[in-house]
């Protein structure tokens, strides 16, 4: 693998962990915002910004001003997605009309127009154009089934069965009803940094952030803190950039979050506005607007995936995540959790085993899905390795379980496990059904589909049935804190049969987590337009609502009681 395509796994793993399609309706009362209804020339005065694509890796880059919006940066579309090869394996090409009102932004398998007079960005086929890494379908999720610089696949790989539709109509953002700024010249193209973002970056689970002194390609701004936040940089923001970060909110919202038509939401200004935050959104105190958007999105999207996760450059480093934000829904989970918590650090008090045997069983557990943290091909995972990541700790499993011919039952337990890399999911999936099938829709395009997997848990380099668990009894142990991956994981095992669920009902999250920041620096992350779901008789539904265990277990204390647990599975 090139050292630049080593740069993939830091910005499209996902955290999970991921509806008519169509303009998004926006309310008129949006704020307005300046923007070229005709593609004449306007006054852009040029920045050579530095352009951080890691901590380590630091490029430069040109931003571009208008006279009128000084703190809105824009790119130019051909320029700037030079980058792009770079970070997702995908190189676009640019076509302009002669009189510059379209541009046609061709990859090597799709295109899409940007139409410059009407202010719409349409895609026809989104699921193709959206697809990175030279994959068939923006629904194939899973990195690590990219193979090295020689073409060996590791850890996990794509099975060539594979079963997917694409959207029934095209896909169009208008950014014009947004009021969302662009301009078109000589044979050049301009978006602001932020659209920018949210249409090629952020919908791949990393983004763009601009604070004012360079800008950061990044999924979790923490990792840039003090290059990011600096004391500086504070003060209020202007009207216009007030606005615009507010509109390019909505904007995103409206296309790309995966809960909209679920949560009866027509259009985000809209929304908004009836809650009673958009004044908070709009203030040019970014202190006040940063707080507004972590109490608006944890109160009232309340879906326990999306949240602010760092505030504006301008506010400085403040934190975000409250519980007192905390809609209905997040409270009510943290309260069916407490139990569970409680119970196993009574029985754990010095912390849990990830692998441990009681009697005839192998006990299983971890609180979040990780993927591979050191390369296991050179130097087998240990038990100590076990402890730091899931890939680790199933390989490690597996080994032991193999080694031990009393061992009769398999017991995973998921019940305080809330989510993490679906890569990792993945793996474990295989390991334990023998290969796995993941089922995924697009939210907005109507796109399904079912894609195969499979793991190589022996790390002998094959892929092939030496990797499955066979030949014992498998459970797998949830509660209400069983979210995302979490959650995805029972929700396979109850469609395929082959692994008895016990405990309580999981905690539901069906959507891949995206991640974005708008214009003036503060960032979150959303349920995305890609749901993970189950199919049955040819049908996708999605795992939103948690799977209901197979045996309840009402009491927690029984759950990390292994004794009583093993003697519960005995009596099945």
């Amino acid at each position: 693998m090139s050292s630049s395509s080593r740069l993939f796994p830091v910005f499209v793993l996902s955290a999970l962990l991921l509806g008519a399609c169509g303009s998004g309706q926006p309310s008129s009362s949006l704020p307005s915002s300046s923007s070229s209804s005709d593609p004449k020339a306007t006054a852009f005065s040029k920045k050579v910004t530095d352009f951080y694509l890691t901590a380590a890796m630091k490029q430069s880059c040109n931003l571009y001003f208008t006279a009128d919006q000084p703190d809105i940066p824009f790119v130019d579309l051909e320029e700037f997605s030079a980058f792009y090869p770079l970070v997702y394996g995908v190189t676009y090409s640019f076509a302009f009309a002669s009189d510059n009102s379209t541009v046609t932004i061709s990859t090597p398998s799709s295109s899409a127009t940007l139409d410059f007079v009407n202010g719409i960005y349409s895609i026809p086929d989104f699921e193709t154009y959206a697809s990175i890494f030279g994959r068939t379908t923006f629904l194939d999720i899973p990195v690590l089934t990219m193979p090295d610089a020689s073409g060996v696949n590791h850890y996990l790989q794509s099975v060539s069965t594979a079963n997917a539709l694409t959207g029934a109509s095209p896909i169009t953002f208008d950014l014009a009803a947004h009021h969302i700024p662009y301009y078109a010249m000589n044979q050049h193209g301009y978006l602001p940094l932020a659209t920018y973002s949210d249409l090629f970056f952020a919908v791949q689970g990393g983004f763009l952030a601009y604070n004012t002194a360079a800008v950061f390609l990044a999924s979790d701004l923490s990792v840039y803190s003090s290059l990011y936040y600096q004391k500086s940089l504070e003060g209020k923001r202007s009207e216009s950039l007030a606005n615009f970060t507010y509109n390019e909110f909505c904007f995103n919202m409206d296309y790309n979050y995966g809960l909209k038509g679920i949560h009866g939401i027509t259009n985000f200004d809209e929304f908004i506005t009836r809650t009673g935050y958009k004044n908070q959104l709009l203030s040019l105190d970014p202190k006040v607007s940063s707080l507004g958007y972590s109490q608006f999105i944890l109160g009232y999207l309340d879906d326990s995936h999306s949240g602010a996760t760092a505030a504006s450059y301008l506010a400085g480093n403040i934190p975000l995540v409250v519980e007192d934000y905390f809609g209905p829904s997040m409270k009510e989970k943290a309260l069916a959790g407490a139990p569970y918590q409680t119970a196993r650090k009574a029985a754990y008090s010095e912390g849990i085993k990830p692998y441990e045997v009681v009697g005839d069983t192998a006990i299983i557990t971890f609180d979040e899905f990780a993927s591979p943290t050191s390369d296991y091909y050179a130097n087998k995972p240990t038990e100590a390795d076990a402890a730091k990541d899931t890939v680790a700790l199933v390989a490690y499993s597996a080994a032991q379980i193999a080694s031990n011919s009393a061992i009769r039952n398999v017991v995973l337990d998921l019940s305080l496990n809330g989510g993490g890399a679906i890569d990792a999911a993945t793996y474990l999936l295989s390991w334990m059904l023998g290969g796995v099938t993941l089922h995924d829709q697009d939210a907005f395009s109507g796109a399904k589909a079912s894609l195969s997997y499979i793991a190589d848990v022996n790390l002998d380099g094959k892929f092939d049935s030496d990797d499955f668990l066979s030949g014992k009894s498998l459970y797998c142990l949830t509660g209400p804190s069983s979210f995302s991956c979490g959650n995805l994981v029972p929700s396979l095992f109850k469609e395929t049969g082959k692994v008895t669920l016990l405990g309580a009902t999981s905690g539901g999250g069906a959507c891949v987590v995206g991640k974005a920041c708008l214009a003036d620096g503060t960032a979150y992350q959303l349920s995305s337009r890609r749901v993970l779901s189950t199919r049955k008789n040819g049908s996708y539904y999605t795992i939103d609502q948690g799977i209901v265990p197979d045996v309840a277990i009402p009491n927690p204390a029984t759950f990390y009681d292994r004794s009583a647990l093993v003697a519960k599975i005995a009596s099945l």
